[in-house]
């Protein structure tokens, strides 16, 4: 087995233990009327309506290789693999969409999972005391987070890869606990059914934020969790500029001290001693702001730049809201847009 087929294989199968591909896949073809044909094993055809072949280069039908092996049978389809062709024009094609998933509302926890009322009896005598009962109120709020595709460019590394935001209440914009967090992920993977709303006839729905405050909400939290990614591209290509001005200061050292020898031949004099670092003094000065120019704004040419992105609000309890599409031309991240069923 070559290199190259050893990493496309690598790539195939961090793709397919990722498993976030073929949901995205079947979600679109779904809600843009596309029909997908299993033409094998990890081998599918999508047939394009006329509306939707424009993301895809004009193309009426498109093979699709979920498998190193399914590409082998048939090497005219494409992978669905993070940098691909294919798997940009479909991010397109559903940001084009402007949609979102909606998953209902959560469903309570079952009587076995349910906290129990403590023991109330007191272990202290009371006398004149008076006993009230509590007032409370029930709320839906709605919580989502946001799929995106980083891309990180470090001078000549491009490194793409999907990461996701942790639950965030969209009303109150903290951070979901374990407990939601975990039922969240049961109601999207469909491990459990929505809610019925009539369970909680008396809830109050508390509305979310705005949608360009949502949006903020949601970059903001997968800045953080890229922080260290970008820390430690930006720590390599910072190793790598000084590494290169090194070279290039070595290289002036050397061509200036060549220069002198024969100039110093020429006048039939004794061509100056040393490795080229005395006899180079007097030109330090303009080799300093050479190498200033040179590194110039690091920062900028390594900040990374992620790709167009836009928001999916994720929703829970009811409240419907659909985020605007942000084209951002430097920091931030891009997002995926998905409508669900």
């Amino acid at each position: 087995m070559t290199v190259r087929r050893a990493r496309a294989r690598k790539t195939v199968q961090e793709v397919r233990a990722d498993s976030r591909m073929w949901p995205l896949l079947e979600r679109y073809c779904k809600l843009a009327k596309v029909k997908l044909l299993p033409r094998g094993a990890d081998l599918y055809e999508l047939k394009l309506p006329l509306s939707e072949r424009a993301h895809f280069g004009d193309r009426a039908t498109v093979r699709v290789a979920l498998s190193l092996e399914a590409l082998e049978r048939d090497p005219d389809a494409e992978m669905a693999v993070l940098g691909s062709p294919f798997l940009g024009a479909l991010l397109e094609a559903i940001r084009t969409r402007a949609g979102q998933l909606s998953l209902g509302i959560m469903p309570p926890k079952d009587a076995e999972g349910r906290r129990r009322t403590p023991n109330t009896q007191l272990t202290v005598p009371v006398r004149d005391g008076t006993a009230r009962r509590r007032k409370s109120a029930l709320a839906t709020h709605t919580v989502g987070r946001l799929l995106a595709r980083i891309v990180l460019r470090a001078g000549a590394v491009v490194e793409e890869t999907v990461i996701e935001s942790a639950v965030i209440d969209l009303a109150t914009g903290a951070r979901a606990d374990d407990q939601v967090t975990a039922l969240f992920a049961d109601l999207e993977a469909r491990r459990i059914a929505p809610a019925d709303p009539g369970d909680v006839p008396d809830a109050t729905a508390v509305p979310a934020r705005a949608p360009a405050e949502i949006l903020q909400l949601l970059l903001g939290d997968l800045r953080e969790r890229s922080a260290e990614r970008v820390a430690a591209r930006q720590a390599g290509a910072e190793q790598g500029v000084a590494a290169e001005l090194e070279r290039l200061d070595r290289y002036r050292r050397r061509a200036h001290h060549h220069r002198v020898a024969q100039a110093a031949a020429r006048r039939g004099g004794a061509p100056p001693s040393g490795d080229g670092d005395r006899a180079s003094a007097p030109a330090r000065p303009r080799a300093g702001s050479d190498a200033a120019r040179r590194v110039g704004n690091p920062g900028r040419a390594r900040r990374a730049r992620p790709v167009r992105g836009t928001a999916a609000d994720r929703r829970i309890g009811g409240v419907d809201s659909r985020l605007p599409e942000v084209r951002p031309s430097a920091g931030g991240a891009g997002g995926l847009r998905a409508r669900g069923g």
